[in-house]
């Protein structure tokens, strides 16, 4: 017996795509961005002066000051002095947390008793003497108070043992805040 041979598959053509339309796409046009406005904004007035000459306590060329909220004793006023100064003796630098610090004595004068204290350096400078070396000294932030003025201030620690005030009183504790009398002394309240 013969086999047959399979009947062909027929085969049906795909159905007819649509014909492709060539699209020519235009050249993309430049972007011109205008230029941005310029704004001028002015800067605003100053703050007017928080306090007057007349609103500022009088005070004199020596007065009474109190260091660090504890320690009474008599300070030089010096508007020529740019930063405060303090008696500083036995000066050691040591450090806390990482950061330097300083301990000292501060000698009140009068006979009293030095008093220790510590702070955190905020800075060393450089002071120029006329006719002596010139000497680096520690800056901390203290408390000093004359009659009813408060300020925290950068004082310079300096052995001021062989000046007559242990304190000197410069224009970052005076600024704003009083007006020197030259002529008189001991006139804080």
């Amino acid at each position: 017996m013969f086999q047959k041979d399979p009947a062909p598959e027929v085969q049906t053509p795909p159905p007819p795509q649509p014909p492709v339309e060539v699209v020519n796409c235009p050249e993309p046009e430049p972007c011109v961005c205008p230029e941005p406005e310029k704004i001028i904004v002015p800067a605003p007035p100053p703050e007017p002066c928080k306090t007057s000459v007349q609103d500022m306590m009088v005070i004199g060329q020596i007065e009474y000051v109190i260091v660090d909220a504890s320690v009474r004793t008599r300070a030089r006023i010096d508007t020529g002095a740019a930063t405060s100064s303090i008696n500083a003796t036995d000066i050691v630098e040591f450090e806390r947390d990482g950061k330097p610090w300083v301990r000292f004595a501060f000698s009140p004068g009068n006979g009293d008793e030095p008093v220790a204290i510590e702070r955190p350096v905020s800075r060393r400078v450089l002071i120029k003497r006329h006719g002596f070396e010139p000497q680096r000294r520690y800056v901390v932030t203290l408390g000093l108070a004359i009659g009813n003025i408060e300020e925290v201030v950068e004082v310079t620690l300096s052995d001021r043992s062989d000046f007559e005030f242990p304190v000197l009183v410069g224009r970052n504790f005076l600024t704003d805040n009083a007006v020197v009398d030259v002529s008189r002394q001991f006139i804080a309240p």
